[in-house]
């Protein structure tokens, strides 16, 4: 089988696209791509004729608020014979569109904090995980459960088919087993931040986590597989026809057959947030700097030559702009401070333990196999990896900005997240009742967000 190209590329979002699906076909009517974006939108993508590989918009759908970072697509039914498509927005709510009009049909309430995760089942059933760490089930487009248990937030859920029970994955590194209602498990192999999940039948499925791996699950819990699966966080998830894709922060797409790396895709982006599959078995990702590409296994869908190589060469080019040299960082550490080969030579205290490697001009992160007693190379270590000038994690949440808080000598700072658009005395005000700081502080501390575009140090003092 030949392996995956460049199909196209789709441009039209002003920022981040953070999450895809593909709206179905029905009655003769060609698949479409669902894509939301932190520009506040969400827009419906089709084939610009029976003959393109390429895909045009036919749709911006509007009435978000803020980032929209969660999407799925609704079955069809009688009432809405080309299904719906369901959003969620930094704003707190689940917005539910008809595919043929712009605004919301339904506006759905109850999150207190960004709902980053959706999934849709059969006869309209609706799951929807947050930052506000609960899970909430919807039916006919009204709340009739709310899971909680977690106590970070909920990045990622999912519908186990026939079984009446739900997958959640936290920012507390943990993954739950849900049945009617009630938690049946709970697994904790993970090390860090749980970000997808993939449910591959009754039995089994497969998560992804900010530690850098992907596991294969039983439903009793036990794990039976773990993937060595990028250099940096894994973001997300999506079933192939006889395998998976992953997408994460080390800017690729991989794609894994029989329990094994098939392809890595790099694109020219920092981070790939999402990936979905088509119903044709094309893969789709949405990456940091605004565009969508679609890849492809089949030959008459493939982009023409020059645009391959332009794309090739975009590829080349980020690789060459972020290639460490000596004077250069790895995250917080000197190239020069990186340990040479002979640092192998000394084992691994457990299962899972990383380390970097200088070889030649390359760093190359290994890790250590219980098993097999040996360090096993993952891959090589770009700049990528550094987030010192892009979004920074706090409390498993995304922010543009981490500010550190002095509050008083003595006393270990404080850290306040706080994205673009927010409003600085609504946050200001959180940070402090969170905290049990006077509301005096209030002025300082909005106005100090406010004015400071990069982070920094801020000791508040009380006002007179």
């Amino acid at each position: 089988m030949l392996p995956f190209k460049l199909r196209c590329q789709l441009q039209d979002h002003q920022g981040d696209v953070r999450a895809i699906c593909c709206l179905p076909g029905e009655d003769g009517q060609p698949d479409r791509i669902v894509t939301t974006s932190r520009d506040k939108t969400a827009k419906l993508w089709t084939p610009e004729s029976e003959a393109s590989t390429n895909f045009v918009v036919e749709r911006t759908f509007s009435g978000h608020t803020h980032y929209v970072t969660a999407v799925c697509a609704i079955r069809p039914s009688n009432d809405h014979p080309q299904g719906l498509i369901a959003t969620g927005c930094h704003d707190n709510r689940i917005r539910v569109f008809d595919p043929k009009e712009d605004n919301p049909i339904h506006v759905l309430t109850g999150h207190t904090d960004n709902v980053c995760a959706l999934v849709c089942g059969k006869f309209g059933t609706m799951v929807s995980g947050s930052w506000d760490n609960t899970v909430r089930v919807w039916s006919s487009y009204h709340c009739v459960m709310e899971l909680k248990g977690h106590t970070g937030a909920v990045w990622a859920v999912a519908i186990v088919p026939s079984t009446g029970k739900h997958l959640t994955a936290s920012a507390d590194s943990t993954i739950k087993i849900w049945h009617v209602g009630s938690v049946e498990r709970t697994l904790t192999q993970h090390t860090d931040c749980v970000r997808a999940l993939a449910v591959l039948g009754t039995n089994a499925f497969l998560s992804a986590s900010n530690d850098g791996t992907c596991r294969r699950w039983q439903m009793n819990g036990d794990c039976v597989q773990t993937y060595q699966a990028h250099i940096s966080f894994v973001y997300s998830l999506a079933l192939l026809p006889n395998g998976f894709a992953s997408g994460g922060e080390d800017r690729t797409v991989r794609v894994w057959q029989d329990g094994e790396l098939a392809q890595t895709i790099k694109v020219p982006a920092d981070s790939v947030w999402s990936v979905a599959c088509l119903p044709n078995g094309d893969v789709a990702a949405g990456t940091s700097d605004g565009i969508v590409r679609v890849f492809t296994q089949a030959a008459e869908r493939m982009a023409d030559a020059s645009v391959m190589q332009t794309f090739d060469e975009h590829v080349q080019a980020m690789e060459q702009a972020r290639k460490p040299n000596q004077s250069q960082q790895i995250g917080d550490l000197q190239m020069k401070d990186v340990k040479g080969p002979e640092c192998l030579g000394i084992p691994g205290r457990m299962a899972g333990d990383s380390r970097l490697v200088r070889e030649g001009d390359g760093v190359y992160a290994y890790q250590w196999d219980a098993d097999s007693q040996q360090w096993m190379k993952l891959g090589s270590v770009e700049n990528a990896i550094d987030r010192k000038t892009r979004g920074q994690m706090l409390d498993g949440q995304e922010y543009d900005f981490v500010f550190t808080i002095d509050v008083e000598d003595g006393t270990p700072p404080l850290k306040l997240g706080y994205n673009r658009g927010e409003d600085p005395w609504v946050v200001g005000r959180k940070f402090l009742e969170k905290n049990f700081l006077p509301l005096t502080y209030l002025e300082q501390v909005a106005t100090f967000i406010s004015t400071n575009a990069g982070g920094g140090t801020l000791a508040p003092q009380a006002s007179s």
